[in-house]
Protein backbone atom coordinates (compact mmCIF):
# COMPACT_ATOMS: atom_id res chain seq x y z
CA UNK A 1 0.00 0.00 0.00
CA UNK A 2 1.45 3.33 -0.85
CA UNK A 3 1.91 6.09 1.33
CA UNK A 4 -0.77 8.94 1.06
CA UNK A 5 -0.09 12.72 1.71
CA UNK A 6 -2.38 14.33 3.93
CA UNK A 7 -4.01 17.26 2.29
CA UNK A 8 -3.90 19.89 4.88
CA UNK A 9 -0.36 19.36 5.07
CA UNK A 10 0.53 19.02 1.72
CA UNK A 11 -1.94 22.12 0.65
CA UNK A 12 1.34 24.55 2.47
CA UNK A 13 3.91 23.66 -0.12
CA UNK A 14 4.06 25.40 -3.74
CA UNK A 15 4.19 22.23 -6.00
CA UNK A 16 0.90 21.34 -5.34
CA UNK A 17 -2.75 23.33 -4.82
CA UNK A 18 -5.32 21.89 -3.82
CA UNK A 19 -8.98 21.94 -5.02
CA UNK A 20 -11.81 20.13 -3.86
CA UNK A 21 -9.62 17.71 -1.82
CA UNK A 22 -7.30 16.52 -5.27
CA UNK A 23 -4.25 17.57 -6.41
CA UNK A 24 -3.49 19.50 -9.50
CA UNK A 25 -0.29 18.70 -11.08
CA UNK A 26 2.14 22.03 -11.44
CA UNK A 27 4.47 20.28 -13.78
CA UNK A 28 6.94 20.09 -10.12
CA UNK A 29 9.47 17.35 -9.69
CA UNK A 30 10.30 15.56 -6.53
CA UNK A 31 13.78 13.51 -6.37
CA UNK A 32 13.31 10.28 -4.48
CA UNK A 33 16.67 8.57 -3.64
CA UNK A 34 15.91 4.88 -3.62
CA UNK A 35 12.48 5.41 -5.15
CA UNK A 36 12.25 2.25 -6.61
CA UNK A 37 11.78 -0.42 -3.86
CA UNK A 38 10.19 -0.35 -0.52
CA UNK A 39 9.60 3.10 1.19
CA UNK A 40 10.86 4.67 -1.42
CA UNK A 41 8.93 3.01 -4.15
CA UNK A 42 5.79 4.15 -1.93
CA UNK A 43 6.70 7.98 -1.76
CA UNK A 44 7.43 7.00 -5.52
CA UNK A 45 3.47 6.52 -5.95
CA UNK A 46 2.67 8.50 -3.89
CA UNK A 47 4.47 11.77 -5.45
CA UNK A 48 2.91 10.50 -8.96
CA UNK A 49 -0.62 9.71 -7.70
CA UNK A 50 -0.50 13.20 -6.09
CA UNK A 51 0.50 14.78 -9.71
CA UNK A 52 4.47 15.36 -9.03
CA UNK A 53 6.83 14.27 -11.33
CA UNK A 54 9.53 12.08 -10.20
CA UNK A 55 13.11 11.56 -10.57
CA UNK A 56 14.32 8.12 -8.77
CA UNK A 57 17.65 8.14 -7.69
CA UNK A 58 19.01 4.30 -6.97
CA UNK A 59 22.64 2.83 -7.04
CA UNK A 60 22.61 -0.82 -8.59
CA UNK A 61 18.79 -1.86 -9.44
CA UNK A 62 18.69 -3.73 -12.58
CA UNK A 63 14.61 -3.02 -12.86
CA UNK A 64 14.84 0.53 -11.32
CA UNK A 65 14.24 2.25 -14.71
CA UNK A 66 11.09 -0.08 -15.50
CA UNK A 67 10.11 0.28 -12.41
CA UNK A 68 10.10 4.16 -12.25
CA UNK A 69 8.62 4.21 -16.09
CA UNK A 70 5.58 1.77 -15.06
CA UNK A 71 4.39 4.63 -12.18
CA UNK A 72 5.24 7.81 -14.58
CA UNK A 73 2.95 5.62 -16.82
CA UNK A 74 0.14 4.50 -14.45
CA UNK A 75 -0.41 8.13 -13.29
CA UNK A 76 -0.02 10.12 -16.23
CA UNK A 77 2.98 11.74 -14.97
CA UNK A 78 6.66 12.04 -16.04
CA UNK A 79 8.88 9.91 -13.99
CA UNK A 80 12.85 8.86 -15.08
CA UNK A 81 15.53 6.84 -12.82
CA UNK A 82 19.01 7.97 -12.73
CA UNK A 83 21.81 5.77 -11.48
CA UNK A 84 24.07 7.63 -9.39
CA UNK A 85 26.24 6.67 -6.29
CA UNK A 86 25.98 9.22 -3.86
CA UNK A 87 29.44 8.69 -2.14
CA UNK A 88 30.71 10.12 -5.53
CA UNK A 89 30.11 14.16 -4.88
CA UNK A 90 31.41 14.36 -8.57
CA UNK A 91 28.48 11.92 -9.80
CA UNK A 92 25.91 13.34 -7.58
CA UNK A 93 26.74 16.91 -8.92
CA UNK A 94 26.08 15.54 -12.71
CA UNK A 95 23.21 13.52 -11.63
CA UNK A 96 21.53 16.52 -10.82
CA UNK A 97 22.26 19.09 -13.43
CA UNK A 98 21.02 16.45 -15.41
CA UNK A 99 17.88 15.93 -13.21
CA UNK A 100 17.11 19.64 -13.17
CA UNK A 101 18.09 19.82 -17.01
CA UNK A 102 15.42 16.93 -17.55
CA UNK A 103 13.11 18.53 -15.20
CA UNK A 104 13.43 21.86 -16.70
CA UNK A 105 14.50 23.39 -14.06
CA UNK A 106 11.61 22.58 -11.86
CA UNK A 107 12.92 20.85 -9.13
CA UNK A 108 11.26 21.54 -5.94
CA UNK A 109 12.70 18.96 -3.44
CA UNK A 110 13.98 15.86 -2.30
CA UNK A 111 12.82 12.74 -0.20
CA UNK A 112 16.01 10.90 0.97
CA UNK A 113 15.08 7.13 2.02
CA UNK A 114 18.33 5.89 0.19
CA UNK A 115 21.58 6.52 1.95
CA UNK A 116 22.65 9.70 1.08
CA UNK A 117 25.82 10.64 3.16
CA UNK A 118 25.52 14.71 1.67
CA UNK A 119 23.85 16.50 -1.52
Amino acid sequence: MAAAFNISFASRFSPFKVNNSSFIRLDKCIIVTGGNRGIGYAYTRAIAQAGGNVAVIYKSAQDAEQVTLAVGKEFGVKTKAYQCDVADTQFVNATMKQIDSDFDGNVVGLVAVGPIPFI
